[in-house]
């Protein structure tokens, strides 16, 4: 034998491939709705800040200082919330694009 796989042997390991394939596909799909739920959340902290800021300029128009100093003391948390999930998003959209590049990656049958 010349090492030419026997048909047998090719077909377990075209099954191999394809079972690896359709893991690869479900792993992407699943990084896709971890994207889905990051964004959600990222989407979720900006409102809160927004809803901290707004209440804060109420608070300092009306010259309530305490109320400023407590909005200022949350905004400073939740920016960085913002900060941390804006780049795990990004992380996670890296991995979806390596994921699909691996998927599609083109293959010369012989």
């Amino acid at each position: 034998m010349t090492g030419v796989p026997s048909p047998a042997e090719q077909r377990r390991r075209v099954a191999l491939m394809k079972q690896a394939l359709a893991a690869a596909r479900l792993a992407r799909d699943d990084a896709w709705r971890a994207v889905a739920e990051t964004e959600r959340r990222l989407g979720a902290a900006r409102e809160e800040l927004a809803t901290i800021e707004r209440r804060r300029e109420l608070a300092r128009a009306i010259g309530d200082e305490e109320t400023v100093a407590v909005a200022e003391r949350f905004a400073a948390p939740q920016r960085e919330t913002i900060a941390l999930l804006e780049r795990k998003a990004a992380v996670q959209r890296d991995e979806v694009a390596l994921a699909d590049a691996i998927i599609t990656f083109p293959v010369n049958p012989r």
